[in-house]
């Protein structure tokens, strides 16, 4: 038997390496192939998430604040609406409009018209002698408060009962039907 050998190559008969049999590696980036196989696999993920939050965010901005909306003027308590159709936690989103004069506003349950309360000497109304739900009170020109109130199923008067404005007219009705 004869060898032939050379003396500037030999041959051997071994198999490549797994990775090298599959595909082509990126000698300065091996992970390169995996990286965007991953990436694109995550893209409709990444695209639902991004819709998702935008349609959230659409929502959360069309809609006006959830709750009643009450403006506070100089001599008016304004009221939007003037009806909650629902017994639990009702939001009073409470805006001061007015250009100088602090308010307070209050809750108070009765089934008494607002011309039927009267005063005290002290041009106020008599908290001690009235079912008094709640109040935000010293709410400054120019700003605004949120009160929260659990509120049954019956009719409430919004006043300000600071001396003399319940007189000038801040004082309006509210039902919660059930």
């Amino acid at each position: 038997m004869e060898y032939q050998t050379h003396a500037t190559s030999t041959t051997f008969d071994t198999p490549e390496p797994p990775i090298a049999r599959n595909r082509s590696v990126n000698i300065a980036n091996p992970f390169k192939e995996e990286r965007q196989t991953m990436t694109s696999n995550m893209r409709p993920m990444l695209r639902l998430s991004i819709a998702s939050l935008l349609i959230l965010l659409l929502l959360t901005a069309c809609g006006a604040p959830s709750g009643e909306t009450v403006t506070l003027t100089d001599t008016s308590i304004q009221l939007s609406p003037v009806t909650a159709t629902t017994a639990s936690d009702i939001t009073f989103h409470i805006k001061n409009t007015s250009a100088s004069e602090t308010h307070e506003f209050v809750v108070i349950q009765t089934v008494l018209p607002a011309d039927q309360l009267l005063p005290g000497a002290d041009n106020r109304l008599d908290e001690e002698k009235l079912t008094s739900m709640g109040e935000k009170g010293d709410i400054l020109f120019g700003q605004s408060a949120d009160l929260v109130l659990k509120l049954p199923v019956g009719h409430y008067l919004l006043i300000c009962n600071l001396p003399g404005h319940y007189q000038a007219g801040m004082h309006t009705a509210f039902t919660v039907t059930s």
